[in-house]
């Protein structure tokens, strides 16, 4: 008998790629339920834009404005289309509606997908295993992720973390990490993210159907560091540091040729 799987999804283009994968691969052998998050509306963007400006001050508010509003205007013109309808949609997964749908149905096991964050009722009223795809090396890049590391010039530490969700961000127990070599990595910036999660959403599925985890020696014991969002003037930079980076493997490797 098949067991029951939720996944709790955004409605981003790559949360929906992720859903599209994640069905395509499990549904053979999981009865997989949707929960899916709309687009924040106004009164979660202004709630969140007033969170920023108390933690962080006006012009760090105003930064991490414009680095959505650059997003937006640099997205691809179309969305993904779905190969699901969700079970239930809801504005947050942890609204009164979602927690009272959630009480009356329980699965096995449970990915996060590009939802909020859980909060404590949610996670304890889920009260299963909830597994979370980070692009990002935990515990070293909790948060941001990936593009902490290159803007601190870490490429050797570019990849993604699966774990289990606990009350914290990006601290649960890991299970899988995938570093990205250097050499493997797109020439362009904009194509990073979606290649980390492609092999994100592989490493999810070998972990549930197969049990498969794996931690490199590298990314051991590593130093526990928590990075809040980005504002448009890290993600410039970190654009930069990438084209840098990029420009040098090229080289070297026309060096190489050279050589031989």
């Amino acid at each position: 008998m098949k067991k029951n799987l939720l996944i709790v999804a955004g409605d981003q283009a790559y949360a929906i790629n992720g859903l599209n994968f994640y069905i395509e691969k499990l549904a053979a052998e999981y009865n997989i339920y949707i929960i899916e998050e709309k687009k924040m509306g106004l009164k979660n963007i202004l709630s969140a834009i007033r969170s920023i400006l108390k933690k962080r001050g006006i012009i760090t508010t105003i930064d991490c404005i414009l680095y959505v509003i650059y997003r937006a205007l640099t997205a691809k013109p179309t969305k993904p289309q779905k190969t699901y309808s969700p079970h239930l949609i809801v504005n947050s997964i942890n609204s009164v509606e979602a927690q009272n749908w959630l009480q009356q149905y329980r699965a096995d096991i449970v990915i996060a997908n590009g939802c909020s964050l859980m909060d404590k009722k949610t996670i304890k009223i889920i009260g299963v295993p909830i597994l979370n795809a980070h692009p990002g090396v935990n515990p070293r890049y909790r948060g941001t992720g990936n593009i902490s590391a290159i803007l601190e010039n870490n490429f050797h530490l570019i990849g993604s973390t699966i774990h289990y969700i606990d009350e914290g961000i990006d601290t649960g127990k890991i299970v899988y990490i995938d570093l990205i070599k250097i050499n493997d990595m797109p020439s362009d910036y904009n194509d990073l993210e979606e290649y980390v999660y492609m092999r994100c959403w592989y490493y999810m599925c070998d972990f549930i159907l197969n049990g498969k985890t794996f931690i490199p020696e590298e990314a051991k014991n590593l130093t526990s560091k928590i990075y809040p969002s980005s504002g448009l003037s890290s993600l410039l930079k970190a654009k930069s540091n990438y084209k840098n980076m990029s420009l040098l493997c090229s080289q070297a490797t026309k060096a190489n040729k050279l050589d031989l």
